[in-house]
């Protein structure tokens, strides 16, 4: 909230909407993804994972356990923040202090996180696994090959779920899925 932030290869910057100039507010490594919240930014950096907070214009580090190096943070439509990291998924409820690890994804590397309306959507040995925090998660494409599981970004139309991922695109129907190969070089940040 009025802030626009912008994460680089040597840290995160933001600019206020009076201001023309951006301010380095956390000199980090590379900055791997953010996801806005209602009071800021999570922020995956350098394999960390941090809160941005926009009223004090200030990131402070969160914990999440050993060897959870994060790469991937998202938040879903009932205020859920996500963390893939290097030992499994974790989960914030609304309103909640701590993380907690996702049970039903399986431990070790989850590649990428993204929210796609009611459904989020994980990277994670080799496939693409859907589901919420009330339903849990199940693997709905698997024994991917590389390029078309490394999960970049995530949005739902009304005719179907479009998946990002090197490769391409996934479109996914209620019952059927298709890849969408696409020329050239892809970038989704």
């Amino acid at each position: 909230p009025g802030a626009l932030l912008l994460g680089t290869d040597s840290g995160l910057y933001e600019r206020r909407a009076a201001s023309r100039s951006w301010r380095l507010v956390l000199a980090r490594e590379d900055v791997r993804d953010l996801a806005p919240t209602d009071a800021g930014a999570l922020v995956a950096s350098g394999g960390r994972l941090f809160e941005w907070s926009a009223e004090r214009g200030d990131a402070r580090e969160l914990s999440l356990g050993a060897g959870a190096d994060a790469r991937a943070v998202a938040m879903d439509a009932r205020g859920t923040a996500w963390v893939a990291t290097a030992a499994g998924l974790y989960r914030r409820s609304a309103g909640a202090a701590e993380f907690v690890r996702e049970l039903s994804i399986p431990s070790g590397e989850v590649a990428g996180v993204a929210s796609a309306g009611e459904t989020l959507w994980v990277a994670a040995d080799g496939a693409l696994w859907s589901g919420s925090r009330e339903r849990g998660f199940a693997r709905r494409i698997g024994a991917l090959e590389e390029g078309w599981w490394e999960l970049c970004g995530a949005v739902e139309t009304a005719d179907a779920t479009l998946l990002c991922v090197p490769a391409g695109i996934w479109q996914l129907g209620a019952a059927d899925a298709s890849r969408i190969e696409l020329g050239g070089v892809i970038q989704v940040h």
